[in-house]
């Protein structure tokens, strides 16, 4: 194939230099090249066939067909000698993306199969966009058709005081109005409904058989719709987004959170950094506290007699209790006397704890302010199925995947190893996620946005959507072949002005825009036991530190008094034996008691007490 660099430069060298030569289009919308070797009009012999309304025609050339504006039309065999006139085949058109493009494009009657659109005004073709719009803008006025909805479907077309309502049915009325015609409602007859598990499709059907000229829905275009009949310009175009059930995994026990864990809720009023700020403030001022109360005005703590071993230890034990005093001030609003000093008794000390206390009540008082906005945690993530990934190919997570029955060519098409299981309608998938057949579901994000039956059983259910778009739909209205232009130039004009947007936005449901927010509300509005389960574990700690402490020092007490008790039982001991060795001694003499021929015991003392009296200095007069 010819690169499109040649074919521009091609084109810069024919024209003259005044004229804009828009080889690929305008910048608003750009031709794109189709790949139509996987198509159904890729022949075997390397041809492509074009089935146009004078018959089946081959397209035998190396570029690709539509790729860039060119008459592609005078380029298929065949077809030069059946125009009706000269201009005709030489009309210079490409094909464009619909999302894609700012100017008018309408849907190719060549390859409907392939949902292709195309442009006129993109390429410069002004005098050919000018006829086909005189054409397509005289085809519908005055003209009477009769048109069918498939089934009421909220939003977009429901009966109401004997009337249809809703959004594409207030569409489709201004689009009537705008284009000049008439309709007559219709209802999708029997035969088509008794073929398709889908009214949809039936509607669509209908069209094919020429009951009706118009299918008025939010038709999502598929291959076998497209068999069937020919769509106008799409109205919206839908992703395709994989639906799954909400699991939610409470993790704010991990410590791995940090700060944001429970361990840490009753902290979060103050960052990290304001609590170490105001504890170096508490400490701080219960040093300055007993600094400046001591009697001599000065810090012994921190004098030369601090070398001595003794006095360092003193002086340590008294930052430590002025660090204790100074720390139970701050949640004593700042009684930095505690229970040893009733009364400060310098100006200093009044200064401090005036301070100390206006520092307290501020910070108690915005601590408690922001404790119950900040206090309970809501550190949760959300896990189970995060895209298509997760479920193609079949994964512990994902198994299988409910899909509408008419997509199933799309998600084999690109999806191949996904297991999934077929449903008629959105409705029954919908059931089918609920009730556990599958693990996610494909669902039109349009439809989840819109319908009150979706967003009510995702809100009972816990659905919600995740990943990025599988795949995009196109959705319009399915009409007579003949039709399809001339209904697509108004179609795009009213879409162009935000009609239908508007309507949608007016009709749809919204209470997927609350019900998950509603219930985060409630959660982070009410404090649990869990929220408080850090401070609360925190307080038994401390209990716990304070009963070991207390059966540590009844330990101890029990030990001091044994050893107290052996002691004095010893020491009586002794005293028993010794004056049992004295009754038993023997008089050598006559067996009787032997005085002692020393003084007796008080008149021993008396001499010792004499002994140890100063004797007077007599002084001569």
């Amino acid at each position: 194939m010819k690169s499109h660099f040649f074919v521009g430069a091609l084109c810069l060298l024919l024209q003259p230099a005044q004229v804009e030569c828009q080889a690929f289009g305008l910048p608003g919308c750009p031709c794109v090249e189709v790949n139509f070797l996987s198509s159904t009009y890729w022949s075997n012999f390397g041809v492509l066939q074009v089935p146009t309304s004078k018959g089946l025609l081959v397209y035998n050339h190396s570029e690709t067909f539509g790729s860039y504006c060119a008459a592609w039309d005078a380029k298929l065999a065949g077809l030069s000698g059946l125009c009706s006139s000269a201009g005709e085949c030489q009309q210079s058109y490409c094909y464009v993306d619909p999302s894609n493009c700012s100017t008018a494009s309408y849907p190719t009657s060549y390859f409907p199969q392939l949902g292709l659109q195309y442009s006129y005004l993109t390429c410069g073709d002004s005098a050919s966009q000018e006829d086909f719009v005189t054409q397509i803008r005289t085809q519908l006025t005055g003209q009477t058709f009769r048109f069918a909805y498939p089934a009421s479907s909220r939003p977009w077309h429901y009966e109401q005081d004997d009337g249809w309502t809703g959004s594409v049915a207030s569409f489709f009325q201004e689009l009537s109005v705008e284009a000049g015609f008439q309709t007559v409602q219709a209802t999708v007859s029997e035969a088509s409904l008794s073929l398709f598990a889908s009214p949809w499709d039936a509607c669509v059907h209908d069209v094919q058989m020429q009951l009706i000229d118009f299918c008025i829905s939010v038709v999502m275009e598929t291959d076998t719709r497209r068999q069937m009949a020919t769509f106008t310009s799409p109205i919206l175009a839908g992703n395709m987004k994989l639906m799954v059930r909400k699991e939610v995994a409470d993790n704010r026990w991990d410590p791995a959170l940090g700060y944001e864990s429970v361990w840490f809720s009753f902290l979060k009023p103050f960052s990290p950094i304001l609590w170490l700020l105001v504890a170096s403030l508490v400490f701080t001022a219960g040093i300055f506290f007993y600094w400046v109360e001591e009697e001599d005005g000065t810090c012994s703590c921190c004098s030369s007699s601090m070398l001595h071993p003794r006095k360092a230890l003193a002086g340590l034990k008294k930052i430590c209790e002025g660090l204790q005093y100074g720390t139970l001030a701050f949640f004593a609003g700042g009684d930095l006397g505690g229970a040893k000093i009733d009364d400060t008794r310098t100006r200093a000390g009044s200064a401090i704890r005036v301070g100390f206390a206006v520092f307290t009540m501020v910070m108690v008082a915005t601590y408690t302010a922001n404790l119950a906005q900040l206090l309970v945690v809501s550190a949760q993530q959300t896990t189970g199925i995060t895209g298509v990934k997760d479920c193609d190919p079949p994964s512990d997570i994902c198994q299988k995947v409910c899909i509408i029955q008419q997509q199933l060519n799309l998600v084999r098409n690109q999806h191949p190893t996904m297991d999934v299981v077929t449903f008629p309608n959105s409705g029954d998938l919908f059931g089918g996620l609920a009730n556990g057949d599958c693990q996610a579901a494909v669902v039109p994000e349009h439809d989840v946005r819109a319908r009150s039956d979706f967003q009510e059983a995702m809100c009972a259910n816990g659905f919600h959507l995740v990943g990025d778009p599988i795949f995009t739909v196109y959705v319009g209205f399915a009409v007579r072949a003949d039709l399809v232009n001339a209904l697509s130039f108004y179609t795009l004009q009213l879409v162009y002005q935000g009609k239908f947007a508007a309507a949608y936005e007016l009709f749809r449901y919204k209470k997927i825009d609350t019900c998950l927010e509603e219930v985060a509300e409630v959660e982070e509005g009410q404090l649990t036991a869990l929220d408080m389960g850090g401070v609360c574990i925190l307080f038994t700690v401390f209990l716990l530190i304070a009963v070991g402490l207390r059966l540590a020092k009844r330990g101890v007490h029990r030990v001091r008094g044994g050893s107290s008790m052996r002691a004095e039982s010893e020491i009586e001991e002794v005293q028993n034996d010794s004056n049992d060795s004295k009754d038993l001694e023997p008089n050598v003499q006559n067996d009787e008691e032997v005085p002692s021929k020393g003084p007796s015991q008080p008149e021993a003392v008396e001499k010792v007490e004499k002994r140890d009296k100063p004797v007077p200095v007599q002084l001569p007069i």
